[in-house]
């Protein structure tokens, strides 16, 4: 189940997202069942991959919050307006994020979740 929501930032500003990732029993991942967690940024419209494919992100996750138990924060280059079409006021990027986790069992589970961020042209 994807999780759509879109933060915006201006183009060449960083950026925080966070929330809290589910299992498919509904409960939140725990830290130590990651075993994996993989993102990359690309724009919506292109698909072209924005920076590093396959950013390896279990470092933001963490235990002991329940609001959100995943936090991220991307750099001023994962603003930047791909599209040179300047016409354009905006663009939007997609975050693809790929955890493994540990079901129990010797079973592997991967969530696959997706989120929106809207990129402010301020070049034209």
């Amino acid at each position: 189940m994807p999780i759509i929501f879109t933060n915006k930032v201006n183009q060449g500003s960083s950026c925080r997202v966070r929330f809290q990732l589910r299992g498919l029993d509904a409960i939140p991942v725990a830290v130590a069942n990651i075993i994996s967690a993989t993102l990359t940024l690309r724009d919506k419209s292109s698909d072209a991959v924005i920076g590093t494919t396959d950013r390896n992100v279990a470092g933001g996750f963490f235990d002991g919050d329940t609001t959100y138990n995943f936090s991220y924060t991307f750099a001023t280059t994962d603003s930047a307006i791909i599209s040179t079409n300047t016409q354009l006021g905006s663009e939007t990027h997609v975050a693809r994020l790929k955890v493994v986790v540990n079901a129990g069992a010797g079973i592997q589970h991967t969530l696959e979740e997706e989120f929106y961020i809207k990129v402010d042209r301020l070049d034209n």
